[in-house]
């Protein structure tokens, strides 16, 4: 089956799908005369050749097999055929309108059925295609949330957003106040200082050792006086120094290492020894 362009003047349509109105129209053809049409879609390439083409003109050959329909057309580039695969759409009733008069719009034919033709996805159309989304392609600008932070420093009790819920079974002046409690703990984690590098860490340690003597240090008091994760002290004070126990209270602190520390001659106390018993 072949298709031709039909010579001559073309009748002036409207772009108007069928809708239910309460008017009547002029002129409603008959079923003996109604005209079914089919409605396609071709690419862009297609129709464009078909517009350039001569009155009367073969457009094209439709081949119909196991219910599949392929378009046939004219390769514009390489002169040879390029096959059009079917995609029928589904079926719904639609009709043409012509214009007859201002107000009034004249029923000529109705849309049998639906097909979009699509080429084929071969080398040549992947390249087309790839050509197209290069050629559309735009700069979008993505915008994302800026972090505004008073010092660079990355630690993992700082977070980007606080949250604070408080309980229901709170009354509204607890709610308030633990509510502040929450924000100053907040801002006592935003206060911590740069993440020191190991190096310059272990030379502020050994100053507080040094200052703190044969008293030793707990590691709570080295992380409060260093301002850095208690995790990262820890590590560092691992490498560093011991933990004993002190002789004034026999609290477990640290202490300098003995090739690091004057003080790791002090001699902890013997262990009290038990009381014979009384036979």
């Amino acid at each position: 089956m072949k298709m031709a362009r039909r010579g001559g003047a073309a009748a002036e349509t409207l772009p108007v799908s069928y809708a239910p109105a309460d008017f009547t129209p002029s002129r409603i053809l008959p079923a003996s005369k109604a005209v079914a049409l089919s409605l396609i879609k071709v690419p862009k390439f297609v129709a464009e050749a078909w517009r350039s083409s001569p009155a009367d003109a073969t457009a094209g050959v439709l081949t119909e097999k196991n219910g599949k329909q392929t378009l046939i057309v004219r390769d514009p580039e390489t002169g040879g055929p390029c096959y059009l695969d079917s995609i029928c759409l589904s079926a719904d009733r639609s009709v043409v309108l012509q214009r007859n008069g201002k107000h009034v719009l004249d029923i000529i034919a109705e849309i049998n059925n639906r097909t979009n033709f699509q080429p084929k996805l071969d080398k040549r159309y992947q390249q087309v295609l790839h050509e197209r989304h290069i050629a559309e392609d735009q700069s979008k600008s993505r915008g994302t949330v800026t972090e505004m932070r008073r010092d660079p420093g990355l630690d993992s009790l700082h977070t980007l957003f606080q949250f604070y819920t408080p309980k229901s079974s709170l009354s509204t002046d607890d709610t308030k106040r633990g509510g502040l409690e929450s924000v100053s703990r907040a801002k006592a984690k935003q206060k911590r200082g740069v993440i020191l590098d190991s190096d310059a860490l272990k030379v502020k340690l050994f100053r507080l050792f040094e200052a703190a003597g044969a008293a030793g240090l707990q590691l709570k008091q080295i992380a409060a006086h260093t301002q850095q994760p208690l995790s990262y002290v820890k590590t560092l004070v691992e490498e560093i120094a011991e933990q004993r126990k002190r002789l004034s209270d026999r609290k477990a602190v640290y202490f300098l290492k003995q090739q690091y520390s004057v003080y790791s001659t002090a001699v902890e106390e013997p262990p009290a020894q038990k009381k014979p018993k009384l036979k």
